[in-house]
């Protein structure tokens, strides 16, 4: 029996989320040309693969993408969404394929690279609708438009490679989806957004963002129909790509009470440090003359290892992350954490946390400093600080960076 990686998302989704191994395996082949190259994948390049490294004949090939759960119309009938675009009834050698932004939810790699940068490109575009100009006069209500020069200004830091395909990344969310959008033969492109976009104001993880979409999926077909799972022998072939899953399935999700997995070897976890806020830090990257880019490299890093129940990790990262933050309230390089706690400006709530995360150092000291001894590490994903006190803490940095960013850096 495949093994199963068990998630349970905050906000949960009707999208199942439970895949056995030849599906995760096929999202993967799927995924490679995205990530690698920024394209979709043709359906003959994938059976390519598929042959190759996973020993799966058309037919099984086949079998297997149509078992990749759905949630609202059939394959071919009415708004569905998964964790690929729609394929076609019968896929030919051109057919294209390609991941949504839900295939983060199963593949780390794909959701670091595209998903959530895709979060910090969808928040902005509730914010683009959300202050666009009213008119009260004319007959055709005022949209908001998303243009790629615009964006690569107000996110700097985002790579142009993924601002070229966030339009092919659009076509498949079925909310983001827009008439009237193009592209120029220069490569220059705009999107328009659509009034529901304010749906996903509170979005601030993928799990949400997916939850979300589901919902309204739901709403606008008022059924839900799940493709039959396939029912493929036991799979021996050898791993495709040296990822993180090894020998994992990901991920199981469910709108009942979870059962527990059989046999579960890691245990996958929400967010940790909300997306919105490590968006804002690195939008403030050099306020006060400070750079937020190791922080901001530091926190993603800290809700991969957090989302993948890795506490050794996580602990380090999270103490790297106290350590480093100090001059950003204002303080001299040097300044320990705790000297941040007892000086710096918190309401009675934020000192509390605060308080919590100062106790924490020792339990850091232990993990990055106790030496290699008789005892066994007990270390483990529980002894974490809970994530509303990491996130008061840096909201509360946002908000110190916010005000010295007007502020000339000290010559």
């Amino acid at each position: 029996m495949s093994e199963l990686l068990r998630v349970t998302p905050p906000a949960l989704s009707d999208l199942p989320s439970t895949l056995d191994r030849e599906q995760v395996r096929l999202l993967e082949i799927i995924s490679q040309p995205l990530l690698n190259e920024g394209k979709s994948a043709t359906w003959g390049r994938v059976l390519d693969l598929a042959e190759r490294g996973e020993g799966m004949n058309a037919e099984t090939t086949e079998a297997v993408l149509h078992s990749l759960p759905r949630v609202g119309g059939s394959n071919q009938v009415g708004m569905s969404y998964g964790f690929t675009s729609v394929p076609e009834r019968y896929m030919n050698e051109t057919s294209e394929i390609r991941p949504t932004v839900a295939a983060g939810l199963v593949l780390p790699d794909l959701k670091m690279m595209v998903s959530n940068p895709f979060l910090s490109v969808l928040h902005h575009m509730v914010e683009l609708h959300l202050n666009r100009p009213i008119d009260l006069v004319g007959s055709e209500p005022v949209r908001a438009v998303l243009r790629s020069g615009e964006l690569a200004q107000a996110m700097s830091r985002m790579r142009p490679e993924f601002i070229a395909v966030l339009p092919e990344l659009f076509r498949f969310e079925p909310y983001i989806q827009a008439e009237g959008s193009s592209t120029s033969p220069d490569g220059e492109w705009e999107w328009r957004i659509q009034r529901n976009i304010v749906g996903y104001e509170g979005a601030d993880s993928l799990e949400a963002y997916v939850a979300k979409t589901c919902e309204m999926v739901g709403k606008s077909n008022r059924s839900t129909v799940y493709p039959p799972r396939s029912s493929l022998g036991p799979f021996t072939s050898p791993d495709f790509r040296n990822v993180s899953f090894d020998d994992q399935v990901a991920v199981e999700a469910s709108t009942g009470n979870p059962q527990p997995a059989e046999n579960p070897s890691v245990e996958t976890r929400g967010v940790y440090v909300k997306e919105a806020i490590i968006t804002e830090l690195e939008d403030l990257d050099s306020a006060g003359g400070l750079r937020t880019d190791k922080l901001v490299g530091l926190l993603r890093e800290l809700n991969f290892n957090y989302a993948n129940s890795q506490p050794l990790a996580s602990n380090s990262l999270l103490r790297a992350v106290m350590d480093h933050v100090p001059p950003g309230f204002g303080f001299p390089i040097g300044t320990t954490f705790a000297t941040v706690v007892a000086q710096a400006k918190w309401g009675q709530s934020d000192k509390k946390y605060l308080k919590k995360l100062t106790d924490f150092r020792d339990q850091g000291d232990d993990v990055m400093h106790r030496q290699i001894d008789q005892r066994r590490s007990r270390i483990d994903m529980d002894d974490m600080p809970q994530a509303a006190a990491v996130n008061a803490m840096l909201d509360g940095l946002v908000v110190a960076l916010q005000k010295s960013k007007a502020t000339p850096a000290s010559q």
